[in-house]
């Protein structure tokens, strides 16, 4: 194991990179045929609450198996995964405290533990694995309770409420497009 540095970061590099490379990129597009196949074969045209849920739970996912880690990403999420919790609290209660524990010990490791952990010594180590852990399961879970969500409130889907008016494609686009 080896500090490397490159474009302004630090990375810890070993001798079997090029295959965690491509087990990452598997998984990542994996995910994003996933979310494709999700969002073409479970999403009811005008469901807006199981679009974000499968939309936000493909972010969680993407970043957890990316080869890229910075604690803003975590940050970034936070709002995705507080959309899901206001739409379908029972189905995100884990991942969004998984998501909030991995939040706490990322940036446990960053200010308090980060050249320990780029030095893979002791405690660093085991809290970058918790955390890096905790931020798997949670997409994992997102994705799942994504999958199994049903669209259940009674409420139809955006284009059939009544009083509101599909848009003219050139209302949005104008008619010479």
């Amino acid at each position: 194991v080896e500090l490397v540095s490159a474009f302004g970061a630090s990375d810890i590099s070993t001798s079997f990179d090029t295959s965690l490379r491509t087990m990452s990129n598997i998984a990542a597009a994996g995910v994003v045929l996933d979310s494709v196949l999700a969002s073409t074969r479970r999403v009811q045209r005008g469901d807006g609450t199981h679009a974000v849920l499968v939309a936000a739970s493909t972010l969680v996912l993407v970043t957890a198996v990316g080869r890229v880690f910075s604690p803003q990403y975590l940050v970034w999420l936070v709002a995705a995964v507080a959309t899901c919790l206001a739409v379908a609290p029972d189905a995100y209660r884990w991942p969004a405290i998984l998501l909030g524990g991995a939040n706490a010990l990322a940036h446990v490791v960053y200010p308090v533990l980060f050249y320990d952990y780029l030095g893979v010594e002791g405690a660093a180590v085991a809290v970058g694995v918790v955390r890096n852990v905790a931020f798997l399961v949670a997409g994992i879970l997102a994705v799942r309770a994504a999958h199994r969500f049903r669209t259940g409130s009674g409420h139809p889907p955006v284009e059939e409420h009544e009083g509101v008016e599909p848009l003219d494609a050139d209302v949005l686009v104008g008619p010479d497009r």
